[in-house]
């Protein structure tokens, strides 16, 4: 795991002060890559990258980036890890290997096969820049579900890219420009969804992607080599129960095995949940040693998961180890949150994901991870209340809805019918499941932007071909793990210079898992019905068998009580300077009510408050 930036420009600049900007841009995100760092440079081109390495394979200097392939045509600067690249240099025709890095076998793959065949074979996480010194072309290119990442734009004369905005930064060209239209779209959700970003002219490069870059008349072309919606076709399969739990057995092992292809420890993040349970144990019963597992205690019992973790942990013989935080913990980590993640991101979880990951990073290099399990087989508590909620609506008439709406207005005060108003606004499921999600969608706060058609569209098209409950899980693959979930863990394990891997996003077993019958996710109202069953053939089922609780912080309490004279302040500059994208006198109401006792707002003011402690760290400082 590794971090890379570069540019390319068509402004004269000598080699001196592009090695001296490629210095500053790796210096920005060294968090990445504290091992080794390299230049390479096109002073004829314009064009020029740097990378930070964190060495797992392949320790030696033959591992060192920016590295040229055999033929020198190809230099690449890569941030990954792909582990079946050894079993890729048995089916390629190539001999004269340098080191036993997977950098390498990307570059030679990309020599012998071109970028869409490699990326096509790679199984892992990665992002890359890859620069071909025959037709002086940039290719930027990104794995199938977004594990890594990588910015990239222009910025009037230069193009930037990079694994985190906060090299490009450190480039005299890069203009400090909000993107506005996107504030509707953070307030709903928390985050800023992959097509775009917080700064004007820079964007995301959308997972399962390739992009070409050319100087000449600045056009970059996107190329997909992999799509999500692909997966959803012919959903469901003709196993039965026995047959599909022991594949899925098979195909988990099959992927945590393949994630321990390591020159260095590994360890595993245990939280006490049923995935990373599942994950650890499978860890565990693969190793010839005892592994090393991480967790995290609070001391509100309603969050606290850790003597649960500890229980596991005892039962399958790890090496494992915990920290318990206080009010202290929270208080040192969260004013740091906007420098850690560049963009405005509210994810109360990211507190505790930095905790464990720093506490992790003092032991090994590398975790394994139980994220994405909740979005691949119906983990989350929301499931069960969306589709009670849309069972009663779908059957109200329309005369009676649109009668309702009316009388709403009538008695706009009234805040249980102002809820109601919105839910009764919905004929359409789809776009019901969006409007639960929104966390501003009961208050005139802000102009909304509509840029969601095109992704709903996608989703109506899911469901047309499968059932529901498939429908839901796309959204949730697609928003909240992609742009939630695997932003959240990347940004807080690398600021640690900690390697992350996520077995269940293995490119096999999630294509099985997608393709599972519904009916073994969803089972008699329990949800994750298979992955449980399955853990209990490695765990006894008192060890897990209770209600979820999720990873996160007693937010409620932090913003109203250590942190209430912070997040006043920042409510307050937040009424003060922001433009008419805002209504601010309607965040102060509920900021009013919430440290009254009164209201149950603390999620979209957590969301007002990490905005604006973002913009104070951005533009003001």
């Amino acid at each position: 795991m590794c971090g890379f930036a570069g540019f390319l420009t068509s402004s004269s600049i000598c080699n001196d002060d592009m090695l001296g900007i490629l210095d500053r841009m790796g210096h920005g995100i060294k968090h990445r890559g504290p091992d080794e760092k390299g230049h390479w440079i096109d002073k004829e081109s314009g064009f020029g990258f740097t990378h930070r390495r964190l060495s797992i394979l392949d320790l030696s200097a033959a591992g060192n980036q920016p590295m040229e392939s055999n033929s020198k045509r190809f230099i690449i600067a890569y941030n990954g890890e792909i582990y079946n690249h050894l079993d890729i240099r048995k089916e390629i025709s190539f001999s004269d290997w340098k080191g036993h890095s997977d950098t390498e076998t990307i570059l030679e793959c990309v020599e012998l096969l071109g970028i869409k065949k490699t990326l096509q074979n790679l199984k892992g996480m990665f992002a890359f820049a890859i620069w071909d010194r025959l037709e002086k072309k940039l290719t930027l290119c990104r794995d199938r579900i977004g594990e890594k990442p990588i910015f990239f734009g222009w910025q009037g004369n230069t193009f930037l890219f990079g694994s985190e905005l906060k090299s490009f930064f450190q480039h005299p060209s890069f203009q400090k420009k909000m993107n506005r239209d996107i504030l509707s779209n953070y307030f709903k959700f928390g985050y800023c969804q992959t097509n775009y970003s917080i700064f004007k002219g820079i964007r995301k490069i959308e997972p399962g992607t390739y992009v070409e870059i050319s100087k000449e008349n600045k056009v970059s072309r996107t190329f997909p080599y992999w799509d999500l919606n692909n997966c959803f076709d012919n959903v469901g399969n003709n196993l039965g129960y026995s047959d599909a739990k022991r594949v899925l057995d098979h195909k988990l092992n099959e992927a945590v095995v393949a994630q321990t292809l390591s020159d260095v420890p590994i360890g595993s993040f245990l939280s006490g949940g049923v995935d990373s349970s599942l994950v650890t144990a499978i860890l565990q019963e693969n190793s010839m040693e005892k592994i090393k597992t991480f967790s995290i205690g609070f001391d509100d019992a309603e969050f606290n998961e850790a003597q649960y973790a500890k229980k596991i942990a005892n039962y399958l013989s790890t090496d494992h180890h915990e920290l318990y935080v206080s009010n202290d913990d929270y208080l040192k980590i969260i004013p740091q949150l906007p420098s850690i993640y560049d963009e405005p991101f509210a994810d109360s979880s990211a507190i505790p994901t930095y905790l464990v990951s720093k506490f992790a990073s003092e032991n090994v290099k590398v975790v394994l991870s139980g994220d994405a399990g909740d979005e691949l087989f119906f983990g989350y508590n929301h499931y069960a209340r969306f589709l009670r909620n849309w069972s009663i609506i779908s059957r109200i008439p329309n005369a009676i809805k649109n009668y309702s709406i009316s009388f709403s207005k009538i008695f706009n005060r009234n805040e249980f019918l102002k809820k109601m108003k919105g839910h009764f606004m919905h004929d359409d499921i789809i776009n019901y499941y969006s409007f639960i999600l929104d966390m501003s969608k009961n208050y005139d706060m802000i102009k909304k932007y509509d840029y969601d058609k095109e992704f709903l569209n996608q989703m109506r098209y899911i469901i047309k071909n499968n059932n529901i409950y498939n429908s839901l899980m796309y959204y949730d693959i697609k928003i909240f793990l992609q742009d939630d979930i695997l932003v959240k863990v990347d940004r807080a394990a690398m600021k640690n210079s900690l390697e992350t891997r996520i077995p269940f996003l293995y490119p096999d077993f999630l294509n099985y898992a997608i393709k599972l019958n519904t009916e073994y996710k969803y089972k008699n109202g329990i949800r994750k019905y298979i992955v449980k069953d399955l853990l209990s053939d490695y765990l006894p089922l008192k060890l897990f068998d209770r209600k979820k609780q999720g990873f996160s912080v007693p937010l409620k309490n932090i913003i109203t009580g250590p942190l209430r004279e912070w997040s006043n302040n920042l409510i307050n500059k937040f009424e003060i300077e922001l433009d008419s994208h805002i209504n601010p006198k309607n965040i102060k109401n509920l900021w009013e009510l919430q440290t009254s006792n009164n209201g149950d707002n603390f999620r979209l003011l957590w969301n007002v408050v990490m905005y604006q402690s973002w913009e104070d760290k951005m533009f003001n400082n």
